[in-house]
């Protein structure tokens, strides 16, 4: 089903049923769900700052992911006493 098909179908706008589906594909790439995709045109300095800035925000973001799935195995842990 093409998004058009259903933005009829749900009685929506073509440009709800988009939203929705940017911010299930960030879900799915283990995104946050209130971040959001910025395309501009920018001069190439600016462009590999922009970069650069994204690249490190998401290598933090995955690390502080990965580091409380670690807490929350650690903390689910039960010791069993016979």
């Amino acid at each position: 089903m093409t998004q058009a098909e259903a933005a009829n179908r749900y009685s929506m706008t073509k440009q709800r049923v988009y939203g929705i589906m940017q911010r299930f594909r960030a879900m799915k790439g283990g995104l946050p769900t209130r971040w959001r995709k910025v395309e501009v045109w920018l001069p190439p300095e600016l462009a590999a700052e922009v970069e650069a800035m994204a690249e490190a925000t998401l290598k933090e973001h995955r690390a502080d992911k990965a580091s409380t799935e670690r807490l929350n195995k650690l903390l689910s842990f039960s010791l069993k006493i016979p």
